[in-house]
């Protein structure tokens, strides 16, 4: 998170990041991990079979891990809140990292 606030703040000062500009930035670091894995000369084909492998992706603790190749979006989840474009954990409280992992997928508010 503390490297994508970093790029926000030096490629567009003073916007709030926001759902958008995160997906932007998980896209391109997928992208970015299948052009490495493609070799030094990479084809479109080469690009494309490196995505296809790719069935772990969380972007570096960014995102719940998830299974692009394989189609399979994230079970995991962390909800916040956001004040004065800074961002509170409510859930999972802690630890600071991590994201709730429920065999449903849903939220269960404690207590």
């Amino acid at each position: 998170m503390q490297l994508f606030d970093t790029w926000m703040a030096k490629t567009h000062p003073g916007s709030p990041p926001d759902l958008f500009s995160v997906y932007g930035w998980t896209s391109a670091r997928l992208f970015t991990q299948a052009l490495q894995t493609a070799g030094l000369n990479p084809t479109r084909a080469s690009v494309l079979a490196a995505l296809q492998g790719v069935h772990s992706f969380n972007s570096n603790g960014l995102l719940a891990t998830g299974d692009p190749a394989g189609k399979k979006s994230p079970t995991c989840w962390v909800l916040i809140k956001v004040n004065n474009n800074q961002y509170q954990r409510l859930q999972p409280p802690s630890p600071p990292s991590g994201f709730t992992c429920n065999p449903d997928g849903q939220y269960t508010r404690p207590g």
